[in-house]
């Protein structure tokens, strides 16, 4: 089935190198074109040949060859079905390429038959073939991966059989050439071809992709301190800063070397100056002035500084010592205050402070604090150390007998009665309802018997229920109950009341106690015809089966009345049905379905199929003809290619293979080499017959004006000038001090007369120095010499520089032409009453005597003069200031704040404490008494409590003694949820420590514990020691003797397990 050559397509791969002569021979055969390649050529051959001069015919009937760099091939006609019998050959030539890729995009043949194989060199044989494919590839999704096969020329042969046929193969490509033409490399740089890339070789000052960027030579700033770097050609010139020299301006200058430093002051060399370290006692900026030490006024309280060399003196007023005068002289070392009175220093004189219940200057006087009176209501004070204590009248309680006795304070008042309290007495208002002494009797309000009709009169507090007898109900059982007044009567029936009952009387159709019930109308089966019969009030409907109708469903349905047959079909009537005959054409339930004739889809090739009445006609897509649309159009026969192309017929369409150097869709344009834009840098491009000349801009040469024409080869830069190469020109970097356009002019730089304030210009080579005159000084004689910089003026004065001079403006308290003279601001006798005098800087200290103060000594020190002390406090002075004694109680600054005893929170058991002056009192809880409420006095029941499982019980209690609370066990407190619980119990309200009970019902009654007992006070605590029975619900009269539980419960008021230990 596969004949020698024939089916084969060869692809020819192009590669464009730039080999010449290969061609001369004029080796190609049979029309077919020479293209050179590196060291070698290639046969662009005509459809039908192969090998290396296209000098063997293959026969094949179909394919076609591509000389591209990139492009396509796919089987005849595709995507459209191809041929039967197809030989094709296929043949990739690309001059230049060292490989071509190869892409399957799609691939759909008939298995084992139509096959496509492939190859490389300049013959197609399928005996050499590298591989082959078959089959549904694409629908399969099995698409090998793109494949590459080394070299310029591949081929490709597709044969197919004699019957089955698809939509073929469409197959994409592209080849690595030579990616140095054109040569993209710049300023002389060698370009070297890799795979699908190139390598520019730069020449040396150049860098980039394509050598096109000049390496900046500055860009690793090789100047050094802060020298400005000067790009050149392979190189760079430093302009250094001020203070520095050298290439790379690496050299600081030594300022120090003319030994401007002073006194012994050792120079530092900087940048661009200098700076001198100073022996100690001088300063400046050459070490020129002598330090004032007593500038920073280190003499206190008034001494006298007298500065030295390196140092200074203080000469102290009376009453201070020290270096700096800083010491006072200790008056308290004798220790003079008595009875603990704490001694405060002063100025040549002490205070005491005493201790609290003593005065007088040395503290030695205790103080009455009885004077004050302070005890109330008759009470009689009995005056102590810092303190007194009040023996109060019967009735009265409190530190200062200020607080009446309260007899309610215990709550006698029972079941919410209202305590009023009196002297040494109390009068209970009882709630309604109680009556008695304390309020302890439940008034019965059922002594009256208010209930009627022997309804059972149940006594509340303050009021009584009443439970009637059937029938009746109201307040007091007085009214008759309606039964009718709920309307039981149902569908319109009729209630007539009754004692304790009603009767209804039903409207026609229901019956029934509440007239409830229809009557069922279909109990006589009136339908027919298997119809059903739907009940309803005083009637009946039927629900007629398919295929009948009526009020009794007798009736049959004619279902062809209304001619549901179409198309001329003829209607037979059925049971709930028909059936139609169709006429000729027609088919369907109701003949309503023209029969498709292009169901077969008899039009081939795409075509479209219409339905006619027993008939169909196909409309042809482009390119086919005939009944079916089997005939494939010649679109060759017109003969459309031109100037020599071979015409290839296709499906709707033709490919024209043009002769070399044509182009276009019926090669009619002739190739413009110039299009592809070839010449460079702006050359312009003359084309010519399969080929271009490059005219280049000025500045270029080269075939493709590449070359940039180095304008530096003939070094035109004079005098060290560094020569960068440009487009037809060149721009000379010249050294430092040379100008011009070939550095050929030394700059002068006295030209611009740098030289300020009337300095002498002297030229240099690339530079220039300024002969200041006399008071100027600086690089450009800029800077008027400072007078000031020597810092003259003394004692904080500023000095103004002038012309050969300065003027010092003292600081307040100094004089002179330096301001070294303090002025004495003493000389006045400013200080009164004796003071002595001690002049300062720009003021004065008066030491005063004792008891007098202020700036002249003019103020007398009677602090307490105004009395500031308030609540009975002693006021003594102390200095220019007084101290508060104050009596216990109060505090502040001139005890003026009642001390608040409550603050340390002393009442125990949640007593309330109420503040008085020098104490508190605590109101005890019921229970508890004390002066801090620390005793017990009786057991209160309410509360938690805790058993030795640690179960817990809250209860709180009535007015008439029931205890209700809460019970969980340790487990159901542990996870946070506890089964439903009743507690209820009772202890008298009559006794201290009673006796009680108390019951709980757990989960709805399926367990049931009473405990039984007594409070106690054990060791100071409460305790609850009980006996226990627990009944658990069950199911049998044999286990309800198991069912009884009896134990003993210990309760506290804590958690046992985490109970105090006794002390060890």
């Amino acid at each position: 089935m596969r004949t020698w050559l024939l089916a084969v397509l060869l692809l020819s791969v192009i590669a464009v190198t730039y080999g010449q002569g290969e061609c001369d021979s004029d080796p190609c055969e049979n029309g077919s074109t020479c293209q050179e390649g590196e060291g070698s050529y290639i046969c662009q051959c005509p459809m039908g040949y192969d090998g290396q001069n296209c000098d063997r015919f293959t026969g094949s009937n179909c394919g076609y060859n591509v000389f591209d760099a990139n492009g396509m091939i796919d089987s005849p006609n595709y995507p459209a079905m191809y041929n039967n019998r197809a030989d094709c050959l296929y043949l990739v030539r690309i001059t230049k390429a060292r490989s071509i890729t190869f892409t399957i995009e799609d691939f759909m043949t008939e298995v084992f038959k139509d096959v496509v194989e492939y190859g490389i060199g300049p013959e197609a044989d399928f005996n050499q073939a590298l591989g082959s494919f078959e089959g549904n590839l694409t629908q399969d999704d099995i698409i090998p991966a793109p494949f590459t096969v080394q070299g310029d020329q591949a081929w490709f042969i597709f044969s197919t059989d004699r019957n089955i046929v698809n939509r073929g193969f469409r197959i994409t490509f592209s080849s690595d050439g030579d990616d140095c033409d054109p040569n993209l490399c710049q300023n002389g740089a060698a370009c070297t071809d890799l795979v699908n890339d190139y390598a520019c070789t730069c020449p040396p000052g150049f860098t980039g992709r394509n050598c096109e960027i000049d390496i900046d030579e500055c860009a690793s700033d090789p100047c050094q301190n802060g020298g400005a770097c000067v790009d050149g050609v392979n190189g760079y010139v430093c302009n250094c800063v001020p203070g520095f020299d050298g290439d790379e301006c690496e050299n600081n200058i030594n300022e120090c070397a003319s030994s401007p430093c002073l006194n012994g002051g050792i120079c530092v060399d900087g940048v661009n100056m200098f700076e001198c370290t100073c022996l100690a006692g001088f300063t400046g900026v050459r070490c020129e002035v002598n330090i004032d030490e007593c500038a920073s006024a280190p003499c206190q309280n008034g001494g006298i500084c007298i500065d030295g060399i390196n140092g200074y003196t203080c000469s102290c007023p009376l009453g201070f010592s020290g270096d700096n005068c800083e010491n006072n002289d200790d008056e308290c070392s004798s220790i003079p205050c008595l009875n603990g009175g704490t001694c405060v220093d002063l100025v040549n004189a002490y205070m005491c402070v005493c201790a609290p219940g003593w005065t007088g200057p040395t503290c030695a006087d205790n103080i009455d604090e009885c004077a004050s009176a302070p005890c109330q209501n008759g009470g009689v004070c009995i005056d102590g150390v810092n303190g007194y204590m009040c023996d109060c009248q019967p009735g009265y309680t409190g530190t200062h007998c200020e607080t009446d006795i309260d007899e309610c304070a215990s709550a006698p008042c029972q079941n919410g009665g209202d305590c009023v309290d009196g002297v040494n007495g109390y009068v209970c208002i009882c709630a309604p309802g109680f009556d008695g002494l304390n309020c302890e009797n439940n008034i019965d309000e059922c002594a009256s018997r208010p209930c009627q009709n022997g309804a059972v009169c149940v006594d509340g507090v303050n009021g009584f229920v009443c439970t009637c007898s059937a029938g009746y109900t109201g307040v007091l059982c007085e009214t008759d109950i309606n039964e009718c007044a709920s309307m039981p009567c149902l569908n319109g029936g009729v209630c007539t009341d009754l004692v304790n009952g009603y009767i209804c009387t039903c409207a026609a159709g229901f019956e029934g106690t509440n007239c409830e019930t229809d009557t069922d109308e279909c109990a006589s089966f009136p339908c027919q015809n298997g119809a059903t019969c739907t009940d309803q009030v005083n009637g009946y409907v039927c629900t007629c089966v398919p295929g009948y109708t009526g009020v009794l469903c007798e009736t049959d349905i004619n279902e062809c009345a209304s001619f549901p047959c179409l198309n001329g079909g003829t209607c037979n009537d059925q049971v709930n049905g028909y059936v139609c005959v169709c006429a000729p054409g027609y088919f369907g339930v109701n003949c309503e379905t023209d029969r498709d004739e292009c169901a077969s889809a008899p039009c081939l090739n795409g075509g479209a199929c219409m339905d006619v009445v027993n008939g169909f006609v196909c409309t042809c897509l482009p390119g086919w003809e005939g009944t079916n649309c089997e005939i494939n159009t010649d679109e060759c026969a017109s003969s459309p290619c031109m100037n020599g192309g071979l015409c290839v017929d296709q499906v709707n369409s033709y490919v024209c293979f043009c002769l070399p150097g044509f182009t276009g869709i019926h090669c009619d344009t002739e190739i413009d080499e110039c299009a592809s834009s070839p010449c460079l840098n702006g050359g312009q491009c003359i084309d010519r017959v399969d080929s271009y000349e490059c005219v280049c801009a000025a500045g270029y040469t080269g075939v493709r004006c590449q070359i940039n024409i180095d304008e530096c080869a003939s070094a035109p830069c004079q005098n060290g000038g560094v020569c960068v190469d440009g487009v037809n020109g060149y721009v000379c970097n010249c050294a430092p001090g040379y100008t011009g356009d070939n550095c050929e002019t030394e700059i002068d730089e006295c030209a611009s007369m740098p030289c300020l304030n009337g300095g002498e210009c002297i030229e240099m080579v690339n530079g220039y120095t300024c002969q200041c005159v006399a008071g100027y000084t600086g690089v450009i004689c800029e800077t008027d010499i400072d007078e000031c910089a020597s810092a003259p003026c003394q004692n904080g004065g500023v000095c103004t520089d002038t012309i050969n001079g300065y003027i010092c403006a003292c600081v307040p308290g100094f004089t002179g032409s330096n301001c070294e003279t303090n002025i004495d601001e003493c000389a006045s006798d400013p200080c009164l009453n004796g003071g002595i005098c001690v002049d300062g800087v720009n003021g004065f200290v008066c030491q005063c005597p004792p008891n007098y103060s202020g700036t002249y000594c003019e103020i007398s020190l009677d602090a307490c003069r105004s009395m500031p002390c308030q609540n009975g406090a002693t006021c003594v002075n102390v200095g220019a200031d007084y101290v508060c004694e104050c009596v216990p109680g109060y505090a502040g600054q001139n005890c003026e704040i009642d001390i608040n005893e409550c603050a340390s929170l002393p009442c125990q058991n949640g007593g309330l404490c109420i503040d008085g002056i020098a104490g508190y009192t605590c109101q005890c809880r019921l229970g508890y008494i004390g002066v801090n409420c620390e005793e017990v006095g009786f057991c209160d029941l309410e509360g938690m409590w805790y058993n030795e499982c640690n179960d817990q019980v809250t209860i709180t209690k009535t007015s008439t003694g029931m205890m209700l609370g809460d019970y969980m066990t340790y487990n159901e407190r542990a996870l946070g949820y506890a089964a439903p619980t009743v507690v209820v119990g009772y202890a008298s309200n009559n006794y201290d420590f009673p006796s009680f009970g108390f019951t709980v019902v757990r989960d709805n009654g399926q367990s049931t514990t009473s405990w039984t007992g007594q409070c106690h006070l054990c060791d100071g605590e409460e305790v609850l020691y009980t006996t226990w029975i627990n009944t658990n619900m069950v199911s049998t009269c044999q286990d309800i003797k198991k069912s009884n539980m009896v134990g003993q419960d210990k309760w506290t008021r804590y958690e046992q397990s985490i109970a105090p230990q006794p002390d060890a």
